[in-house]
C-alpha cells in the first residue's frame, strides 16, 4: 500500500515538471521564423542545368521549410522542389524561388531571385511581414 502511494506522488512531481518545461519550450519556439541570411540559387542559369535553392538562414527554429520557383514578374509555380532543371524560357528571364518557413508561432518567407545575364543573386524580397 505505502509504496504505491509514495511512487504515485514521484510520478506526479514529475509529470508535472515535463509538463512546465513542455510550456516553456512552446513559448520559446512559438516566435514567428524570420530570415537571418536570405535563400539563393545557386548553379548556371542555362537550358537543362540544374539548379538548386538554400534554406537560408532563420531566426525562430522553423520546423518545417517549402520551396516555389516562379519567373519574375509571374506567379505561376514552376516547382516545389529543392533542385530545379532550367527551361530555354528561364534562361532568358530568369528565376526566383521563395522559402517558406513555418512553426507554431507563424510562417514566413523570404526570396532569392536571378536574372537572365546575372552570376550572383539579387537582394531578397522579404514576405509574409
Amino acid at each position: 500500500g505505502g509504496d504505491a502511494c509514495a511512487s504515485r506522488g514521484y510520478y506526479d512531481v514529475f509529470t508535472r515538471v515535463d509538463r512546465a518545461r513542455d510550456f516553456a519550450l512552446g513559448a520559446l519556439t512559438a516566435v514567428q521564423p524570420d530570415p537571418l541570411r536570405a535563400p539563393r540559387i545557386v548553379g548556371r542559369l542555362a537550358p537543362g542545368a540544374h539548379v538548386r535553392c538554400t534554406r537560408g538562414v532563420w531566426r525562430g527554429t522553423p520546423a518545417r521549410f517549402s520551396v516555389r520557383w516562379t519567373r519574375p514578374g509571374g506567379s505561376r509555380a514552376l516547382g516545389h522542389r529543392w533542385r530545379y532543371t532550367v527551361r530555354r524560357r528561364d534562361a532568358r528571364r530568369g528565376l526566383r524561388c521563395t522559402v517558406t518557413a513555418t512553426n507554431r508561432g507563424g510562417r514566413n518567407a523570404a526570396t532569392a531571385e536571378r536574372r537572365a545575364g546575372t552570376k550572383r543573386h539579387r537582394a531578397p524580397a522579404r514576405a509574409g511581414r
